[in-house]
């Protein structure tokens, strides 16, 4: 197609300008429409409105004369409603619709008709999800689930596990997801509802496609792929079986998007032009346009020169005005000057751009506007408008920010494309007040971008608001240097923050393959024993690439004592402690500690002897199939921490359940807990836990039983130590899981180790460290580095001394 120029519609001219976000008292009702909805619809996840008297046993199936005329006016004052909601949710006005079922409901329980109550519920679900309230739709579906099912089996009921398994999916509760689906099929399966067996076959395609996405994210390449087989024989069943066109294109859509995002080219060439021809015959509405709107988002993804993207979306924009359905207009819009963006044509698409945001900020959809934002920074900056790009990025992170903390909640699902769709916005934005040699205020605001990214990040994986639990004055330091090395695209900059906040900077291009790799075979060695000289050759590149530009700013001050490093990306994966001069490790000069988020870990003293909580489990045992062996070294850990510690009666093997964690906490006024367990962190929830007696603890669930213990506001539990617990291998974000935990816990400081480690060498550490931290005026950072120091003089294989980092306070 060569350099081929696209004819357009002719867009109304914007002019970009700055929109106050209105606090959350000010939200109108519009903002109350249906956002996540919308999103949810650009996903093919589409809704499915359930009309209660298509199920046998309604009231009037039972009585089809009707015993009175009052119940046949209910009846029909009910279904009526039902009608109402519907059309309501497909204009996007999710919150007229929730109360229009509610009245539906009313109407149904007069006339005592249960399956009309049952479908109004259902419904108001569906709404629920629309405004955002996941965990709301979670509770209405599970007391339905629950209200129902010592029913006899039936399809509504099929209906109603179908549905709780969506919202579990949408929750990210992916495998409680598959297993209510899978009880949805079985139900449906037993009962030859084809439809209902179709319509469970679709949403276990969705929840396998939602593994696909946290598998990618947490850089699991075989349950990727495993998960991707399941989504496309799920999807290709719909495809064949459907006898709804609709649910029929919804499979073709999602199969289309999948193999694009799995970057199954050839596969994807195959299909679009049959979901073209689908989506052709489609009459204007909601579906359609947003079905036009999904191919040619998939297609943009697959290839951008595609001419059927601007004739797909033309017709979405016409269709969208027709209908006055705001929100779609504005995706089309946004995505038509994507489409001119990706073809250089760049005025046309800044046009476009700016008429997609105005009409996201006029209505208040935020969670669309920042994705034009986004798009016009990076439009700007292609352009060489460095001042409005970075005023456009800025916009967009005020609008994340926003969102983050007003919005009920976002799409939980979200976060299996937080790498691809915010994490982005942000790094880019501090690419830009990192280029030729920055200010100190644009170093400045280049931190602050760089802990709202890891702040985001740790919400992210918690799935809540942390604004309540960020402490707002920050307590200083004096001997601590903050050092921040950001990975960028073509460079690894180097922000060095000293005690008097005065910032130095250094950079050194580098392309960001490069660092990766070099991160990954550090690691490969630090796993492995008899490797040490390798160590120190990629540790002394590190150290070139980190340390070596601000050593000399360092060396000169004698009154630092401790680096604090906030890291970034891969650079979480491996230990600060292993950087290498050529003659020694960092550690030997100084103790470190790992801070993903300043503000949550504000650096405070102990101020009094810590009173300890001790548990675990050390016993083998078989847990879902897998054999957690024998930690050889347990008692006497244990045995040895009780000793340097004042600590309670240790709660081990048997004993060690989440019930009488939770009882023994709440008993007594810890200050730290030190539990002894096999265990993994990972960035994805689901793979965080610990290993109790006969089960696996999520990490989030032992986080909020501490947290719930404290038996006042002001207690604070000073260090949570997971021994015999590490890092997920190869998620760069794994560092996430622990200090979520330790944020969750309300803990201050969090230790554990970025692999597994050696069972005698931990135990000797963690009893050194204990014995060092009861000294006076000793910190945490000192402890563990003379508790280093003590297992470097007997091993000096770093796979053995290295794998522990401390997170959070280092004081």
């Amino acid at each position: 197609m060569g350099n081929k120029q696209f004819n357009m519609p002719t867009p109304l001219r914007v002019s970009l300008h700055k929109q106050s976000l209105p606090s959350q008292a000010k939200i109108t009702r519009k903002r109350k429409r249906s956002l996540s909805f919308l999103l949810l619809l650009l996903l093919s996840l589409f809704l499915t409105i359930i009309t209660p008297h298509s199920f046998p046993g309604s009231a009037r199936e039972r009585d089809p004369r009707g015993s009175a005329s009052v119940t046949i006016t209910i009846l029909q004052t009910a279904q009526t409603l039902n009608e109402q909601g519907r059309q309501q949710l497909e204009q996007g006005d999710a919150e007229a619709a929730l109360n229009t079922w509610k009245q539906a409901e009313l109407a149904y329980q007069k006339a005592k008709d249960e399956n009309g109550v049952i479908g109004s519920k259902l419904n108001q679900s569906q709404a629920l999800q629309a405004l955002g309230r996941y965990q709301q739709a979670k509770q209405l579906l599970t007391q339905l689930q629950e209200a129902i099912k010592n029913q006899s089996d039936s399809e509504l009921k099929a209906t109603v596990y179908r549905s709780l398994g969506d919202v579990l999916r949408v929750n990210g509760e992916l495998k409680q997801s598959e297993g209510i689906l899978e009880e949805s099929l079985k139900l449906a399966q037993s009962l030859n509802a084809t439809p209902a067996v179709v319509a469970t076959q679709l949403s276990l395609g969705n929840t396998a496609f939602a593994q696909v996405k946290r598998a990618q994210a947490v850089n699991a390449p075989q349950t990727a792929e495993e998960e991707t087989k399941k989504a496309v024989n799920f999807y290709r069943y719909v495809i064949e079986q459907a006898t709804s066109t609709q649910i029929k294109l919804q499979a073709k859509l999602n199969l289309l998007n999948l193999l694009v995002e799995t970057n199954q080219q050839s596969e994807a060439e195959k299909v679009w032009p049959e979901v073209r021809d689908a989506v052709s015959q489609l009459s204007p509405s909601v579906f359609a346009i947003a079905s036009r709107i999904n191919l040619a988002r998939s297609l943009l993804k697959l290839n951008p020169r595609n001419e059927a993207i601007p004739s797909l979306l033309t017709l979405a924009i016409a269709q969208a005005k027709t209908l006055a359905t705001r929100s779609l207009e504005s995706y089309a819009v946004g995505y038509l000057g994507q489409f001119y963006e990706l073809n250089q044509q760049p005025q046309q698409a800044i046009n476009l751009t700016e008429t997609a945001l105005k009409l996201a900020q006029a209505n208040q959809f935020f969670d669309i506007a920042y994705q034009w934002q986004w798009q016009l920074g990076k439009l700007y900056n292609n352009t060489g408008n460095k001042t409005a790009a970075i005023a456009s990025y800025t916009e967009a992170v005020k609008t994340l920010e926003y969102l983050r903390k007003n919005l009920v909640a976002l799409n939980p699902e979200g976060q299996f494309s937080f790498r691809d769709e915010v994490e982005p916005v942000y790094r880019q934005l501090v690419d830009l007040l990192l280029q030729s040699e920055p200010s100190q205020e644009n170093l400045q605001q280049a931190i602050k971008q760089i802990d709202a990214l890891q702040l985001a990040e740790i919400e992210n994986f918690l799935g809540c608001d942390l604004s309540k639990l960020v402490v707002i004055n920050q307590v200083p330091d004096p001997k601590a240097a903050i050092i921040y090395p950001i990975v960028l695209d073509q460079r690894l900059a180097v922000i060095l923050q000293l005690p008097e906040k005065v910032l130095e900077y250094h950079e050194i291009a580098i392309d960001k393959n490069q660092v990766h790799n070099a991160i990954a075979e550090l690691k490969e060695y630090l796993n492995a024993p008899n490797r040490r000289d390798e160590v120190i050759q990629k540790a002394q590149i590190f150290y070139q690439w980190i340390f070596k530009p601000i050593e000399p700013t360092i060396g000169s001050r004698k009154d630092i004592e401790t680096l604090v490093f906030v890291l970034d990306g891969d650079l979480r994966n491996i230990p600060m402690t292993i950087l290498h001069d050529g003659q020694n490790y960092l550690f030997e000069k100084y103790p470190t500690a790992v801070a993903p988020q300043l503000e949550i870990f504000a650096p405070k003293p102990l101020e009094k002897s810590l009173k300890l909580f001790i548990g675990g489990v050390g016993q083998p045992q078989t847990i879902e199939g897998i054999f957690y062996d024998r930690i050889r070294y347990f008692d006497q850990e244990l045995n040895q921490i009780k000793t340097q510690a004042s600590a309670s009666e240790t709660l081990v093997n048997d004993n060690f359940t989440l019930a009488n964690i939770q009882q023994r906490l709440e008993s007594e006024n810890f200050s730290a807990i030190h539990i002894k367990t096999h265990g993994v962190f990972s960035s994805d929830p689901d793979g965080t836990f610990i290993v109790a007696y006969n089960q696996l603890v999520k990490g989030k669930d032992l986080a909020n039983i501490i947290q719930l213990s404290r038996q006042s506001e002001s207690q604070t539990i000073e260090l949570l130590v997971l021994s015999a617990c590490y890092t997920a291998q190869g998620d760069n974000r794994a560092i996430l899981g622990l200090a979520g935990i330790a944020v969750r816990a309300g803990a201050r400081s969090t230790i554990s180790t970025l692999w597994e480690a050696r069972d005698a060498a931990n135990t000797e550490l963690m009893a050194k460290f204990y014995q060092e931290l009861s000294k006076p005026n000793m910190t945490r950072a000192k402890a563990l580095q003379l508790s280093q120091k003590s297992l470097f003089e007997q091993y000096k294989a770093p796979n053995v001394w290295a794998p522990y980092v401390l997170v959070g306070n280092w004081l």
